[in-house]
């Protein structure tokens, strides 16, 4: 990376930063003062700074993005047009926010500065890589996007939700909050920052303006919140190559589709989101053999997130013990706490699991597949194997 990319990506983790870490700010300076002076202040600043930098180029020639940023007006529009009329459908209800003139006032200056420097810095970030690299840097854009879309706490809840809450959390709002972020991505790559800023404005105005809301079922916010980004991306992209008309119809042709481009950054993103645990379920490969003959190492076994005091003796759990996670089963109870062995240890685990530190109880498992990887890390998973070993007899299993 140069050295000017460098410091686009410094400034996107300092903002994650302050977006993780905002709730210990707002314990010390209190929440007005972070949302409406804090975080302007610190978005305009950033803003100023970013729209110094050298000037990027986009997919888009100048004499055309006027028209492109208006057609990404006219897709807002829809947007709240769409939701306006399922309202009518199937309902509304009370906006929470304040949509009294100072109200309105006092939201554009809490959260419109933060939109602009997100997208300054979404546009510098794309257009400042070659092709060829790209994809990596989206999809790590989305990712990131996506989270400060939510707080911390709005993600811890997902460990405390049952299933059915998680599948409509996941549904109505994580996957089109990433289907949405890999639009805005995709139209930054096209024509710059302000079609995009003025797609996310679009998006957002509705909760900010609106005495009331479309108060729709999840299901319903999911079909539509997935669906119009990606038609929404499709359209975009069709009406440009129809107006650039630089292209010949074999190359329009073997083009990628935007719905394709979409898929492959969802499965793309879903794909480490369920490797690093954010969903109820995830993976775990096994490194030892202390769960011989039903799990072996190499195998790959799929962990459910659990209340521990949903737990049952026989159950297999994951929990965390130092460095590295154990799967035993659990063989007894003793208070809250439990005792656990693995199925081909000769004794029963000297510590006993407190609730806590209980990640998961095990679903399924993979045979083998794991065990290339396996055999990529053999120093390193040698030396854990061998730590696990001294601690749990024939060891154990490590993510």
């Amino acid at each position: 990376m140069t050295q000017k990319q460098n410091k686009v990506l410094i400034i996107l983790i300092g903002i994650l930063s302050f977006h993780i870490f905002g709730f210990k700010l707002i314990d010390f300076t209190g929440s007005w003062v972070f949302n409406f002076v804090l975080r302007p202040v610190l978005s305009v600043g950033l803003s100023i700074y970013l729209l110094k930098q050298q000037k990027l180029k986009t997919s888009i020639r100048l004499r055309k993005k006027a028209y492109f940023t208006i057609m990404c007006l006219i897709a807002g529009i829809c947007f709240i047009g769409t939701h306006l009329l399922l309202g009518t459908v199937e309902g509304f209800g009370r906006n929470p926010y304040d949509v009294s003139l100072k109200g309105i006032s006092m939201n554009s200056l809490g959260f419109y500065p933060y939109f602009i420097v997100l997208e300054l810095l979404r546009h510098r970030m794309v257009n400042s890589v070659r092709k060829p690299n790209r994809i990596w840097v989206v999809i790590g854009i989305v990712i990131v996007y996506t989270l400060l879309d939510y707080s911390p706490s709005a993600l811890q809840e997902l460990l405390n939700n049952n299933t059915q809450q998680n599948v409509e959390f996941l549904g109505s709002q994580m996957v089109p909050s990433v289907v949405t972020q890999i639009l805005l991505t995709q139209v930054a790559i096209m024509g710059g920052w302000i079609p995009a800023l003025v797609l996310k404005l679009s998006f957002e105005s509705m909760f900010y303006f609106f005495a009331v809301l479309p108060d729709l079922e999840w299901i319903t916010k999911a079909f539509v919140n997935i669906l119009f980004p990606v038609f929404t991306l499709y359209i975009l992209k069709d009406m440009v190559d129809k107006e650039e008309g630089n292209q010949s119809k074999r190359q329009q042709k073997n083009d990628e589709s935007p719905v394709v481009t979409i898929l492959t950054y969802l499965v793309s993103i879903m794909i480490v989101w369920f490797s690093v645990g954010v969903f109820p379920v995830f993976p775990t490969l096994v490194l030892t053999g202390s769960m011989e003959p039903m799990i072996k190492p190499g195998d790959i076994v799929i962990m459910q997130k659990v209340d521990p005091e949903m737990v049952q003796i026989g159950d297999v759990i994951q929990f965390k013990v130092k460095d590295y996670d154990i799967i035993h089963r659990v063989i007894a109870m003793e208070g809250i706490e439990f005792k656990t062995k693995g199925d081909n240890n000769n004794t029963a685990d000297s510590d006993l699991v407190n609730p806590g530190f209980v990640r998961g109880k095990y679903i399924f498992h993979v045979p083998a597949i794991g065990r290339i990887p396996l055999l990529l890390k053999s120093e390193w998973s040698k030396n854990l194997r061998d730590e696990v070993e001294e601690d749990y007899e024939l060891g154990s299993d490590d993510t």
